[in-house]
C-alpha cells in the first residue's frame, strides 16, 4: 500500500478520535465563571489534534509520494491481534485473568522466538518469564493498587 494512502487514513482516524473525544466530554459538568471546567483540556487537546491532522492531511494530499510501505512482520502482527482478541473474549467469558495472561504471554514469547531453533531451554525460559511477570503483576495490582481481577 502506498504511504500516501496510509497517511490519509491515519489522519482521518486521528480526526475521528478528536471528534469522538469532544462528543464524550459534553456530558461533563459545566464550569463556574472563574474556572475552566473538567472538559476544557480534553476539548482543547482534541481541537489541537484535529487541527494538526487537517494540516497533515493537506500536506499529504499536496505532496506526491509514490513510496510503497511493506510490513515484513505482518504475520506476527496479525497473530498478536488475533491472540489478544481471543484472550479478551476468554477472559470476559471465564475470568481467570492471571492464568490466561500467563498462557498468552508464554505463547507469544515462544511464537516470537521461533526465528531460530526452538529448544526446550528456550521454551522453559519463555514460560518462566511469563510466570514471573504475572506474579509481579499480581503482587503489584493486589498490594499496591488494591485491585482484584
Amino acid at each position: 500500500m502506498k504511504t500516501k494512502y496510509i497517511d490519509i487514513i491515519m489522519y482521518l482516524v486521528i480526526s475521528l478520535i478528536g471528534v469522538l473525544t469532544i462528543q464524550q466530554v459534553q456530558v461533563l459538568p459545566e464550569a463556574t465563571a472563574p474556572d475552566v471546567g473538567p472538559a476544557y483540556l480534553p476539548v482543547a487537546l482534541a481541537i489541537f489534534m484535529i487541527a494538526l491532522s487537517v494540516v497533515g492531511l493537506i500536506q499529504t494530499v499536496i505532496r506526491s509520494n509514490s513510496n510503497v510501505m511493506s510490513f515484513p512482520g505482518l504475520f506476527k502482527i496479525i497473530v498478536t491481534i488475533i491472540s489478544l482478541v481471543v484472550f479478551l473474549f476468554v477472559w470476559e467469558t471465564f475470568g481467570y485473568f492471571y492464568f490466561l495472561s500467563t498462557i498468552l504471554l508464554a505463547g507469544l514469547l515462544i511464537f516470537y522466538n521461533n526465528d531460530g531453533v526452538l529448544t526446550r531451554k528456550i521454551v522453559m525460559y519463555c514460560i518462566l518469564g511469563s510466570v514471573v511477570t504475572n506474579i509481579l503483576l499480581y503482587l503489584f495490582f493486589t498490594y499496591v493498587l488494591y485491585t482484584k481481577f
